[in-house]
């Protein structure tokens, strides 16, 4: 299931929830793809929108995807055959979603404390790093502690 918000304010994109806020901007009215969506110990709500991009909730709503829209393709991205083993490391019983690609269509959801085995390492335009785990699925590096 893909979901999307509606900004009906300008919004600061942060390096996570609560965190240093980026020099990046996001107008009102735009509707931006969700991979994550956490809310706090104290119920605020925070959609990450890529990589190490995080937006607050506050004046945004739940959206349709956008329609007509032709997006960019990831221009580049480095990719390393490797071996390795890992493990999921989130919020205790939450899962985390793995995508087709990097940027992708959600494929599945693993839950916190997985072992995963890693195929290939990938690095994207904005230098995120992502793991080809299972059958042809990638999760954001960010979620698993190599073993």
């Amino acid at each position: 299931m893909e979901y999307y918000v509606k900004l009906q304010a300008p919004h600061i994109v942060y390096e996570g929830p609560n965190g240093r806020p980026l020099k990046t901007k996001l107008r009102s009215n735009l509707i931006i793809k969700v991979f994550l969506k956490v809310i706090t110990s104290t119920d605020e709500v925070w959609y990450n929108i890529g990589g190490s991009q995080w937006i607050n909730g506050v004046q945004s709503r739940q959206s349709e995807a956008p329609v007509g829209v032709a997006t960019k393709p990831i221009t580049r991205l480095i990719s390393q055959v490797t071996e390795l083993t890992g493990y999921i490391d989130f919020i205790d019983h939450q899962l985390v979603n793995v995508y087709d690609q990097p940027y992708g269509k959600i494929k599945n959801q693993i839950i916190s404390g997985t072992t995963v085995t890693i195929s290939s390492v990938m690095i994207d335009d904005q230098q995120i790093k992502w793991y080809t785990i299972g059958e042809s699925e990638v999760i954001p590096a960010r979620y698993v502690i190599i073993k």
